[in-house]
């Protein structure tokens, strides 16, 4: 069995008495699409914080490609191969969609990919000269994923690409993931729309209070009586 890109293992943070993750663990293995779906407040948005080295974890280990990168600053998460997106973008709104990406790049430590491949992949062809503050909130979106492209991960974390999305933009994302996935890349996908997860993947973890409560197929966590209890409000 192929050793998983990311291994995370009992993973736990506390803020104070406040345990925010209990124990989680999960694995990715490459081209694998998993979704992360919980309540408000379950520590979704708290894992991806852990995993990609914004916060140090009270306890567990998080491994990418065998090597334990837990505890390290963000920068150093990238350079090991692994990115993430925000739920609310924030791109250098003085700095043009180019100038965006090339820094991106340049912060990987390595030759950035080129930028006219990643503006056709997230749907910003032709935007590249333009300042990224004037984009509008779905544009800007685009360009968060496309920075995070831009280092070449191997594992990218999503934090709710989908959340305002019209229609039409929900089916673009889900097939920009996709084809990311199809391409080998590990995906871990935090998600509120289920409709839109499901276009991406059947395999999901639900979170509840910081605990890992199911882990499997997305038809089965709706029929499970405590992911019916805490997330769908049964």
């Amino acid at each position: 069995m192929a050793e998983p890109l990311l291994l995370v293992s009992d993973l736990t943070k506390n803020f104070g008495r406040f345990c925010a993750l209990d124990g989680v663990g999960l694995d990715l293995g490459a081209g694998e699409v998993v979704g992360l779906v919980g309540p408000n407040g379950s520590g979704k948005t708290t894992l991806i914080n852990v995993v990609s080295g914004l916060y140090p974890p009270t306890r567990g280990t998080v491994t990418l490609a065998g090597r334990p990168v837990h505890g390290g600053a963000p920068h150093t998460v990238v350079r090991s191969g692994m990115n993430r997106t925000f739920q609310i973008a924030k791109p250098l709104g003085g700095l043009t969609v180019e100038e965006n990406l090339r820094l991106a790049g340049a912060s990987a430590g390595h030759r950035p990919l080129p930028e006219g491949d990643l503006l056709q992949l997230v749907g910003l062809s032709g935007l590249q000269g333009r300042v990224a503050g004037s984009l509008n909130a779905s544009q800007q979106k685009r360009l968060d994923l496309a920075r995070a492209l831009a280092t070449g991960p191997r594992v990218l974390l999503v934090d709710e690409l989908g959340a305002g999305l019209s229609p039409a933009e929900l089916d673009q994302a889900a097939g920009i993931l996709r084809q990311l996935a199809e391409a080998g890349m590990a995906l871990l996908v935090v998600e509120h729309l289920m409709g839109f997860l499901a276009k991406v993947t059947r395999a999901v973890v639900v979170l509840n209070a910081g605990r890992q409560i199911f882990r499997g197929d997305l038809d089965q966590a709706v029929q499970d009586p405590e992911v019916v209890r805490v997330f769908l409000g049964g």
